[in-house]
C-alpha cells in the first residue's frame, strides 16, 4: 500500500474531476471540515485545481507528517478522507496517485531538459541519465564501479532481492556496453520495487531518449542500449516489466510495426506506444512539445493514443503509435516496390558521397538523407522480404555513417585510434595522415596508398593491426569499427 500522498499526485488524479458538495456535506468522513471554505466560487461543487488544493490543505490540518505538501495514509482520520474523495470523484485517487509518474531515460545531457519541462507540467519524474563517470554510479552513498565484478555483486545485493533473481540482474548489467551499465543498473535500482512489493509502485509511464537508427539508443559520447538488453532486463525482473504501461520512444526511425510488437513482448502491459517512423525532433526543437501531448494523452488508465494529436507540430507526421483500442496507426506508406525502385535510381548518388565526389552540406536535409529515409522506409516496410533485411541494414549504417562522416565520424575515428594509427604508419616509415582534417575523398586515397604499402610486403604486426579499421572503418563505414556512438 502507497504510505504517503503528495498535493500534485492528489490534483492529477482528480483532473478533470468534481465532487458535489451536497454529496460531500452528507458524508461523514468530511466531517471537521468547511467546505463551504473549499468550493471558492461558490458553484456547490468542487471540480478545478484550486478548490482541489484547498481541499487538500484542509485534509492536511489532520495530518501528523510535518510537511504541508504530503499526507501520511497510515493516519486513519487522513485515509478515511482520502477515500471519500475517491468515491464521491469516482476515481482512486490512492491507486491512481503513482500511475502518471515517469521514468526517463535520457541517453543525452540534454535529455534532462527533456525532464525539467515535463515536471514544469506537474509530472513526478524519474530521470536517468550518464553518469559523470563511464559505468560508475553512487547509491546508499557508496560508490561502485560495475565494470568491477565486486563492485557489481555488491551493488545488486543492495536490491534486496532472492539470490537467483540478483544473479539474473547482475548478468543483465554486466553485459551492457561500455558506459551503458550505468543506465541499465540505474534501471534495474528503480525496477527491482516493483519485485520487492514496495508500498510505493514504479513508475507506470517510460520514455526512452535518445539518438537512433533502428537499432539501438545511443548518446553523444555514451553507451547504446538496445531493445534485446531492455528484453533481458525485463524477463530478470518480470514483476516490473509487466507495470508500465505507456511507452515514448524520442527517438529516430523507431516505430516500425514489427519494432512495436517487439517492444510489447518486453512489456506485456503495456497500453500505448509513441515512436518515429522518420527522424524525431530534438530536445530543444520540438520533443518536448511532443511528449506534453503524450503526457496529457496517456494519463490515468487510458488505452487509446492517436497519431494526429502531433497534427501541425514540428516532424509531426514522422510520429507513429500503437495502442490496445485503436492498434498501429502511422502515416500512409509508399509501396515497397516503388521504394525499391527509388532506392535503386538513387545509387549513383550514394556512390558519389560514398567515393567522396560530393559532401554533406547539412546532415538533417539534403539528397543522402532523402536516401536514407527511403532505405529506412524499406526497411521498416510490412512487405520486405525477409532476404533484403540484412543487406539494407548494413547500407542503413553506412549511409547515416556517411551523412555524419565530415561532422563527427572522422574525428571520433581519428582520436579513438590515434595510437594505431601512428604506430602502423611508423612500421611503414611514411607520414602519419590527419585523418580527421582529411576529406573523405582525400581520405580514401591515403588508405589505398597504405593497402599499396603492404600488398608490397612492407607488412608488419601493427600495419595488419591497423588495416581493418582504414578498409572496414573508415572506409567502409561498417558498424562492427565505427560505433554508433561516434555518430
Amino acid at each position: 500500500m502507497i504510505k504517503t500522498l503528495d498535493i500534485i499526485d492528489f490534483k492529477r488524479s482528480l483532473d478533470g474531476k468534481a465532487i458535489d458538495l451536497t454529496a460531500a456535506r452528507a458524508d461523514r468522513r468530511f466531517a471537521g471540515i468547511d467546505l463551504a471554505k473549499v468550493d471558492l466560487n461558490g458553484d456547490g461543487k468542487i471540480s478545478n485545481g484550486s478548490e482541489f488544493s484547498a481541499l487538500f490543505r484542509a485534509i492536511d490540518r489532520f495530518d501528523r507528517n510535518g510537511r504541508s505538501r504530503s499526507v501520511s495514509l497510515t493516519q486513519p482520520k487522513v485515509f478515511e478522507m482520502i477515500n471519500a474523495v475517491s468515491d464521491l470523484s469516482g476515481v482512486n485517487v490512492i491507486n491512481n496517485s503513482k500511475r502518471d509518474h515517469i521514468l526517463l531515460i535520457g541517453m543525452n545531457p540534454s535529455s534532462s531538459y527533456e525532464s525539467t519541462q515535463l515536471r514544469l507540467l506537474g509530472n513526478k519524474v524519474e530521470y536517468i541519465g550518464d553518469s559523470p563517470s563511464d559505468d560508475v554510479i553512487i547509491k546508499s552513498g557508496r560508490t561502485f564501479n560495475l565494470r568491477n565484478d565486486t563492485h557489481l555483486k555488491e551493488f545488486v545485493d543492495l536490491m534486496g532481492l532472492p539470490p537467483g533473481q540478483a544473479d539474473d540482474v547482475r548478468k543483465v548489467i554486466k553485459s551492457a556496453g561500455t558506459d551503458a551499465q550505468d543506465e541499465l543498473a540505474n534501471i534495474a535500482w528503480v525496477w527491482a520495487a516493483a519485485e520487492r512489493a514496495d508500498p510505493d509502485p514504479i513508475p507506470k509511464r517510460l520514455i526512452i531518449s535518445g539518438h537512433n537508427v533502428g537499432v539501438a539508443f545511443w548518446g553523444d559520447l555514451n553507451g547504446e542500449l538496445d531493445i534485446t538488453i531492455f528484453g533481458k532486463l525485463a524477463r530478470a525482473l518480470p514483476k516490473a516489466s509487466k507495470q508500465i504501461e505507456d511507452l515514448h520512444l524520442s527517438a529516430c526511425y523507431s516505430s516500425s510495426e514489427n519494432f512495436m510488437q517487439q517492444w510489447r513482448k518486453v512489456f506485456p502491459g503495456v497500453k500505448t506506444i509513441w515512436a518515429y517512423s522518420g527522424s524525431a525532433p530534438g530536445s530543444y526543437s520540438g520533443a518536448t512539445r511532443h511528449m506534453a501531448l503524450w503526457d496529457n494523452a496517456t494519463r490515468g488508465d487510458s488505452a487509446a493514443l492517436d497519431r494526429l494529436l502531433a497534427k501541425g507540430t514540428r516532424k509531426g507526421n514522422n510520429v507513429a503509435v500503437w495502442s490496445q483500442i485503436h492498434g498501429y496507426l502511422a502515416a500512409p506508406q509508399i509501396a515497397f516496390r516503388d521504394l525499391d525502385a527509388m532506392v535503386i535510381r538513387q545509387e549513383p548518388l550514394y556512390n558519389d558521397y560514398f567515393s567522396g565526389a560530393r559532401e554533406v552540406v547539412d546532415t538533417q536535409t539534403g539528397p543522402l538523407r532523402e536516401y536514407y529515409n527511403h532505405v529506412q522506409a524499406m526497411l521498416q516496410h510490412p512487405d520486405l522480404p525477409g532476404g533484403r533485411s540484412l543487406a539494407l541494414k548494413d547500407r542503413r549504417d553506412a549511409t547515416i555513417r556517411l551523412i555524419y562522416y565530415n561532422k563527427s565520424i572522422k574525428k571520433n575515428f581519428a582520436s579513438n585510434n590515434r595510437l594505431l594509427i601512428e604506430k602502423g604508419y611508423q612500421a611503414v616509415s611514411k607520414p602519419i595522415p590527419d585523418f580527421a582534417l582529411l576529406s573523405r575523398k582525400d581520405a580514401l586515397i591515403a588508405i589505398g596508398v597504405f593497402e599499396r604499402i603492404i600488398a608490397g610486403g612492407m607488412s608488419h604486426p601493427d600495419t595488419r593491426n591497423l588495416l581493418p579499421h582504414l578498409t572496414e572503418g573508415l572506409r567502409d563505414l561498417k558498424a562492427t569499427h565505427i560505433p554508433s556512438s561516434w555518430i
